[in-house]
């Protein structure tokens, strides 16, 4: 039958089987060639991509094929169903439930297999060669391994062949092998504790060996290990800027481990020398730098070492007070200190170079046998060689008219104050006193005509101007021939500003206060670099001396870090000076590692409570009680609570309102809290009890307004303005004081000066500064504060 024959047919077949019997023929003809299409899309297709194969699963219950068609046809498509029931594949494991892990794996599955071996390694190999996998940590119970076996034992792997011919993968964990580690005693471990800290404080971590250092159980330690622990602790904090700390921890190692063997207690003594040094408690240094150099006896007597230190002892007692001198030699002490101590005090207070020179040579007669007398501290040995110059003419530049005026004369009165007195002790004929010529520095118009008209007249010093902007002047002058000591600081934004102290009325006065870090050298010390061969000092140098309100701050902030202090508040006055000093401490404050947890500025007209209940917080906690009862509706008994962040409290303020801002700060709960103050402060001495409201406060100033001696006195009766110009007065006499010792000081860098402003010395920039004196007022009247 062909398809142009295929109409005719079917007009036949039509004919034959009626309507009904056509429709029927048609329909099971459609069928027939749907199946034929299935059947041929069944069969498999190329694809660009892998696929995954999956065998099927057996046929448990086969369904009857279909008998075969009539007619010749193509395979029709069989579709297997299997309706029994299958047990659900168990879900796998998560990594730590490792009791549960199958360590038999098909070879085509090796790469997961490879993964599991590493938390499988504790499966019986037995369980694994029976096929008998444990299902649950019920099964692993009796063989549970402990972790420590776990990370320690090693794994091996073994290839099996199953009866199936497939490929398995069988872990088989080894034994461990290695010794559990014997248990340490406590005392044990506080020693690994000591020295995991040495090794990180010789390593440089300051930090971790102090936290280490802090977990250490100090009566779990073993016996000998004792004077290790406390010279870490204290080398520890020594070296993160905390004497303090290094001074209590060495107390304690004396009470703890009172008999050390002899190295320790050289050691011991070396840290508490390094540690007072630092604390500035120089008189307490000298005495250990002196016990230590003890210890070695005549050994050191003639080398280099005993050579520095005797440089050391030397300039330790050299920043120590001549009333503290005196107070320890009145007091029982040992002899070679008792000689050092004296050597000290006879070379002080003397006011040319040939006094100081017969004071060395007497002191060494009295102790020819003294390791000192026989090898002199480098700084006395050329004070010896140097040569007392002949008389020198001086030239006061000082106002004595103006605005000045009078702040001038008291500098001159001062100066001339000493200048009678060196008289009294000089010889007939004295010829060591200069001769003086003054000059009103209001008056003079032409600055470089007047140093042309001074070097005809061979003028060898000029002392002055006061006036800052005339220093300024001085200094700018393209030819100056002749030394000069100017009584102010030239202007200079790296160093301090001028201060127009509110006591002093106009001028500009500079209030110093050396900041002095000696150089930490312990005994026995390596020999100091050599000093420069003696020469004279330059023609054309500019020696400036002043005080310095920024340097008296500085002084607050080391004193207070020195005392174990960190957290200050400062309380200003809004004033220039003021915000000055309080800039100025807070910078070396912060350098020291203190922090600022607040400050605050008052007007004084009647703000001080409001200021320090801002500054303290306590109108926060009043705040709080109100919101509190507003809630409640009811009143509560109440008390405000100040701040806890804070262990000081700065004041710079005039007197008048220290004296409010004293008992504001006790009403505000503050009271406890320890409270510094600059020289501002103070008035002066007083017979009232105008100060009682100062109780408390501890304040800087200069010995002659704290410690006045036989001399102070003297001159206070026949100079009035020695009292209303107090500071004024005591610059003029330590201008007498440094003026033959410039070239000294200029040449030995360690040469200290007890003056009436206080211990001077001389910088880099030839800015000579002065350390004060502290003292705490105790029932209305200023008490000196020794070390």
């Amino acid at each position: 039958m062909t398809f142009n024959s295929s109409p005719l047919i079917l007009i036949k077949l039509t004919q034959s089987l009626g309507a009904k019997g056509y429709w029927h023929f048609l329909m099971g003809l459609v069928c027939l060639v749907i199946i034929s299409g299935c059947q041929t899309n069944t069969q498999p297709q190329a694809t660009s991509a892998p696929s995954i194969s999956v065998e099927p699963e057996p046929i448990s219950t086969p369904i009857p094929a279909a008998p075969p068609p009539s007619q010749p046809a193509q395979d029709a498509l069989v579709i297997h169903l299997d309706m029994t029931p299958q047990k659900p594949e168990a879900a796998k494991p998560k990594i730590a439930e490792i009791a549960e892990l199958d360590t038999t794996v098909a070879m085509d599955e090796v790469e997961v297999a490879a993964e599991i071996v590493e938390v499988a390694d504790h499966v019986p190999v037995e369980k694994v060669a029976s096929g008998n996998i444990p299902n649950g940590p019920a099964d692993l119970a009796p063989n549970k391994i402990e972790d420590t076996d776990l990370q320690a034992a090693p794994q091996s792997a073994a290839v099996q062949t199953s009866e199936e011919n497939k490929t398995s993968i069988v872990v088989i964990p080894k034994k461990n092998t290695a010794p559990k580690p014997p248990a340490i005693s406590p005392a044990q471990q506080q020693q690994q504790l000591l020295d995991l800290a040495n090794s990180m404080l010789a390593a440089g971590y300051i930090d971790l060996s102090l936290g280490l250092l802090e977990q250490i159980e100090v009566e779990k330690l073993p016996p000998q290990s004792l004077s290790r622990y406390f010279a870490s602790m204290a080398t520890s904090y020594l070296q993160s800027g905390d004497s303090n700390a290094a001074l209590e921890i060495l107390e304690q190692a004396q009470d703890l481990d009172p008999n050390p063997d002899r190295a320790n207690q050289n050691q011991r003594l070396t840290l508490l020398q390094q540690a007072y040094t630092d604390n500035q408690q120089f008189l307490s240094a000298a005495l250990t730098a002196i016990a230590i150099t003890n210890r070695y006896g005549s050994k050191l007597q003639t080398s280099d070492v005993s050579s520095a230190n005797h440089d050391v002892i030397w300039d330790l007692l050299m920043q120590v007070s001549n009333q503290q001198l005196k107070t320890r030699l009145n007091s029982p002490i040992e002899p070679n200190a008792k000689a050092w101590l004296e050597l000290a005090l006879s070379t002080q207070g003397l006011l040319n170079l040939d006094q100081q020179q017969a004071a060395i040579m007497a002191w060494q007669l009295q102790y020819p046998l003294h390791a000192a007398a026989l090898d002199l501290p480098k700084a006395l040995a050329k004070l010896v060689e140097l040569k007392p110059r002949e008389n020198q003419k001086l030239a006061l530049l000082l106002p004595t008219s103006g605005p000045l005026g009078k702040l001038g004369q008291a500098v001159i009165d001062g100066f001339m104050a000493n200048y009678y007195q060196a008289m009294t002790q000089c010889e007939q004929p004295c010829n060591s006193l200069p001769q003086l010529e003054f000059i009103n520095s209001d008056r003079v118009a032409d600055w470089q005509q007047l140093y042309y008209d001074l070097e005809d007249q061979n003028v060898d010093l000029v002392i002055g101007p006061l006036d800052k902007a005339k220093v300024d002047l001085i200094n700018e002058l393209p030819e100056r021939n002749i030394t000069t000591l100017a009584l102010n600081f030239i202007r200079n934004d790296n160093l301090d500003h001028g201060l127009t102290d509110p006591l002093l009325t106009e001028t500009q006065v500079d209030w110093s206060i050396a900041s002095y870090y000696p150089e930490q050298v312990l005994a026995p010390a390596p020999a100091p670099e050599p000093e420069p061969e003696p020469n004279t000092v330059s023609q054309n140098t500019l020696f400036q001396f002043s005080l310095s309100i920024e340097e008296e701050a500085r002084q607050l902030a080391t004193r207070g870090h020195n005392q174990g202090l960190r957290q200050a508040l400062i309380i200003a006055a809004n004033s220039d000076w003021s915000q000055r000093a309080s800039k100025a401490f807070q910078q070396q404050w912060q350098a020291l590692g203190g922090q600022v947890t607040g400050q605050v500025s008052f007007t004084g007209d009647g703000d001080h409570a409001d200021s320090i209940s801002q500054v303290l917080l306590t109108d926060t906690s009043k705040l709080r009680r109100k919101e509190l009862q507003k809630t409640i509706a009811t009143n509560v008994k109440f008390e405000p609570r100040r701040r806890q962040d804070v262990d000081l409290v700065v004041i710079l303020a005039l007197p008048e309102d220290a004296r409010q801002l004293m008992p504001t700060l006790a009403f505000h709960h503050a009271g406890d809290i320890t409270v510094y103050a600059t020289h501002h402060a103070y008035q002066g001495p007083t017979k009232t009890t105008r100060d009682r409201d100062l109780n408390r406060l501890y304040f800087s100033d200069i010995p002659w307004m704290l410690e006045p001696d036989t001399v102070a006195q003297q001159v206070a009766a026949i100079w009035p303005n020695s009292q209303r110009y107090s500071r004024l007065f005591a610059l003029g006499a330590d201008a007498f004081l440094l003026y033959p010792r410039l070239q000294q000081m200029q040449i030995f860098s360690t040469t200290k000066l007890e003056g009436m402003t206080g211990l001077l010395r001389l910088d880099e920039q030839n800015r000579i500064t002065a350390n004060l004196t502290w003292a705490r007022f105790q029932r209305g009247q200023p008490k000196v504060q020794n070390q």
